[in-house]
């Protein structure tokens, strides 16, 4: 401890943690991609196949001012539509 009864250990280890999150970060995001995103290789099948019903919520979400999610009814009545 510090003269003051400052901790500097408790102090220097989040910001190593955090330092280390962030080169981490930087490296992995260098190659933005929707694989790497989601951590799958196959994640632009999933895209694909996902994005046009996030497009609809999403939609809905805006052209109504909702901050929150549909009820289940809403969401079974639009996943039927699609």
């Amino acid at each position: 401890m510090g003269s003051l009864g400052f901790d500097h250990a408790k102090f220097e280890e989040p910001v190593k943690e955090r330092a280390a999150q962030k080169s981490y970060w930087a490296d992995h995001s260098a190659t933005a991609s929707v694989e790497a995103m989601m951590l799958d290789s196959q994640a632009a099948v999933i895209d694909k196949e996902e994005r046009p019903e996030v497009r609809v919520c999403d939609t809905l979400l805006v052209s109504f001012g909702l901050i929150v999610l549909p009820s289940s009814s809403v969401r079974g009545f639009l996943e039927s539509q699609y």
